[in-house]
């Protein structure tokens, strides 16, 4: 049975790491912060890079702690699911999202003091249901046990391709949610419909983009192409709404893999980021 978190009241802006393409951490955070967000999404590389570098846990949150940014998110978390390949047999510019286990995924979120470990199934081949369901229910518990929450992204093309079948996987393992991305979900034909229909809470957290259809035969890039909201076709203020009805004070984490912005000035494209999910927000 899902049981909903104790509600807050108003989305909040993040930045994400797909956002500011090679950024590390910190640079990460200030970039958030001087943009006027209060939370970052990391990565476990990013994490492991600071640790290397020789930087403290007590200093990496110290410096989090100046700039008024604390990490919301540590994603992705794919090794352990079902139906995902090794990281042997994915591209080799994404091996890296492949190979961190949930011992390095768990060091990197309690040295940051995140709050939610993210998981999806990344480039994963169909697996039985029920083998799905109890794996996610299992992460779920061991993320619980070591104090974070869990999200569950959906991707159309792998064992969890939408957001109904994500809603039925969160249904059966208590505590998991879902992590609403508008790309996953515009590419997945959601509704707004489908958002309305889920369970009072079950949102984890929103990754927020724009998108158009392609053209036909056009072949799907993966980590590519967002749009700035505005840019593309989304009904975005609705989606962030319906989304505020089932889990109020979301994180909204800003999500855009997209090289033209990648080409700018990290602060420029950080702030035109902000300043566009800042008006969808207040609407």
């Amino acid at each position: 049975m899902f049981a909903p978190p104790e509600p807050r009241r108003g989305q909040r802006l993040s930045l994400c790491w797909g956002s500011v393409e090679g950024a590390g951490l910190i640079d990460l955070a200030v970039l958030a912060s001087g943009a006027g967000m209060t939370a970052i999404a990391v990565t476990p590389r990013q994490h492991r890079e600071l640790a290397e570098g020789g930087m403290a846990p007590a200093d990496m949150r110290r410096r989090l702690t100046d700039l008024g940014i604390r990490v919301s998110v540590v994603d992705p978390l794919i090794e352990p699911i079902p139906g995902t390949p090794a990281p042997r047999d994915v591209p080799e510019a994404m091996r890296w999202l492949f190979e961190p286990d949930c011992e390095q995924v768990w060091r990197a979120a309690e040295e940051l003091e995140a709050e939610t470990i993210n998981m999806t199934a990344f480039l994963g081949q169909p697996v039985p249901a029920d083998r799905m369901r109890d794996a996610l229910a299992e992460l779920t518990a061991r993320n619980a046990d070591r104090g974070f929450a869990s999200t569950i992204e959906f991707i159309p093309g792998t064992p969890i391709p939408d957001l109904p079948n994500a809603a039925a996987l969160a249904a059966d393992a208590p505590g998991l949610r879902i992590m609403l991305d508008a790309w996953h979900w515009a590419r997945s034909s959601g509704t707004l419909a489908d958002i309305d229909a889920l369970p009072p809470g079950m949102i984890g957290g929103v990754q927020l983009n724009d998108w158009l259809p392609p053209e036909p035969g056009a072949p799907y890039v993966p980590m590519s192409g967002r749009l700035l909201p505005g840019d593309g076709c989304l009904p975005l203020v609705e989606m962030l709404a319906a989304a505020e009805r089932n889990s109020p004070g979301l994180d909204v984490g800003i999500e855009l893999f997209n090289a033209d912005l990648g080409r700018m000035d990290r602060t420029a494209s950080v702030a035109l980021m902000a300043e566009r999910c800042a008006g969808l927000l207040a609407r």
